[in-house]
């Protein structure tokens, strides 16, 4: 357990990285999947698991903005990646990816917006780290780095870009939530 404020050493994410990687490799050995990141954090956490596996192919990224239920305690930033998947998604099992896995929000607006752009054959959740926070009834089919927080406090993952993909760096650390 990280204090707050405290952020988790480059190993520890290394690691939480990795195990995410590991679990995804043994879900890949049973079928093709289509990897979807969830806008904005789970961006970086999705491509680098592709980097780390090549077999996942190209990225397709969900917004899934206008899809939350508390977009008005939550205004959409000014500065976001708008939903773009370069493959269909219609019978395709789909790997869904997010940095943070906390009450569930996300999670259930993503599936929205992704069923909004089509009819995939399943849906699997990969996540970074996941609070145990849920409000809702879901749970990620693979994480990283299961971090038990309290409720005023929230994971923040930041991503630092490397020279390549396989250099990129995150860094998880917990913060005070803004009421």
């Amino acid at each position: 357990m990280i204090s707050p404020q405290q952020a988790l050493t480059s190993k520890q994410t290394a690691a939480a990285l990795q195990a995410l990687v590991d679990q995804v490799a043994t879900y890949l050995e049973e079928k093709t999947v289509h990897l979807v990141a969830v806008a904005n954090g789970g961006i970086p956490v999705a491509r680098m698991l592709a980097a780390r596996l090549p077999a996942l192919g190209s990225v397709g990224i969900i917004n899934a903005a206008f899809h939350r239920d508390d977009i008005g305690l939550q205004p959409i930033p000014k500065s976001f990646q708008p939903t773009d998947l370069p493959f269909s998604i219609d019978e395709a099992d789909v790997l869904l990816v997010d940095d943070v896995f906390a009450t569930g929000r996300t999670l259930r607006a993503s599936l929205n917006e992704l069923f909004d752009q089509g009819r995939p054959a399943s849906v699997r959740f990969a996540v970074l780290v996941d609070t145990g926070n849920r409000l809702l009834p879901f749970h990620p089919d693979f994480t990283g780095l299961s971090l038990p927080t309290p409720p005023d406090q929230k994971v923040v993952v930041s991503a630092h870009p490397g020279a390549r993909p396989e250099e990129d760096l995150l860094r998880i650390h917990l913060c005070p939530t803004a009421h």
